[in-house]
């Protein structure tokens, strides 16, 4: 969860705003609540959602379960020595045959056929010599990982390769707020999801003394507006970055 900065609101507070805003009586929580959901996942698609991290354990079939409040995922991997994570590899080869058994493990594999991805333990992986990375000059990359994965959506499973010899992942994903009523966002995105409540609100309403169908065209209007603000607020160029900018561009080089 968000830490009570400025930085933060919480929803349940954005949908009161709006009540207050339209003259509404908290009543109308229960119902507006749902569409600040929705208001959320959008905007978040489209400009922001800040990602969760846990630290997930492996089943003994080599899966790992997804959160209930999973949307979708920016990291999987493990901690090095650093506190960074190491990502795993997404290997969309590997199958989802029994990925809910607890056999899975021995029944998707046939060791009649050979491994192919074993070869390229004949040549030298560019920038890792199997204990520390190091350049060469004009020798091309290789991806080196600790593990390989996939991801199963429909199952709600994380599945992993046979080897991988780790007990946990690291998994950075994007939540829903529907169960959570202390759900935070950006307040650079406050007005964009308080624009799509209004809109939503009186969207489906039948054109009478609450609605016309000038307010109704306003309102989403004003919603896109508001996200295409919050989009520039997002990602401000800062001090900071301009100067780590020109320190990172800043070259060392012999001269003659």
């Amino acid at each position: 969860m968000a830490k009570d900065t400025a930085q933060w609101i919480e929803l349940a507070e954005i949908i009161y705003q709006y009540i207050d805003q339209a003259k509404l009586t908290s009543a109308e929580y229960r119902r507006l609540w749902p569409i600040g959901v929705r208001g959320v996942e959008e905007v978040g698609y489209d400009v922001h959602m800040e990602p969760k991290t846990e630290k997930l354990i492996v089943n003994a079939n080599k899966t790992v379960t997804l959160p209930t409040n999973y949307i979708g995922f920016s990291k999987v991997g493990v901690l090095n020595a650093k506190g960074e994570v190491a990502t795993l590899r997404r290997n969309s080869n590997l199958t989802e045959y029994k990925i809910d058994q607890s056999d899975r493990l021995s029944n998707n594999t046939d060791n009649s056929v050979g491994n192919t991805y074993r070869l390229q333990d004949l040549a030298y992986v560019n920038y890792f010599d199997g204990a520390r990375y190091a350049n060469i000059f004009g020798a091309g990359a290789a991806l080196n990982s600790q593990g390989q994965f996939d991801i199963s959506e429909t199952e709600g499973l994380i599945y992993l390769d046979n080897d991988f010899n780790y007990t946990y992942v690291i998994l950075e994903y994007f939540s829903s707020p529907s169960d959570d009523v202390n759900f935070k966002i950006p307040i650079q995105v406050r007005d964009a999801v308080l624009s799509y409540i209004a809109w939503k609100d009186i969207e489906m309403l039948p054109a009478g003394r609450r609605s016309t169908m000038g307010d109704k065209q306003m309102r989403r209007k004003e919603y896109y507006n508001q996200k295409r603000l919050a989009r520039m607020r997002v990602n401000p160029v800062t001090p900071w970055d301009a100067n780590e900018q020109i320190r990172l561009s800043q070259k060392l080089v012999a001269k003659s």
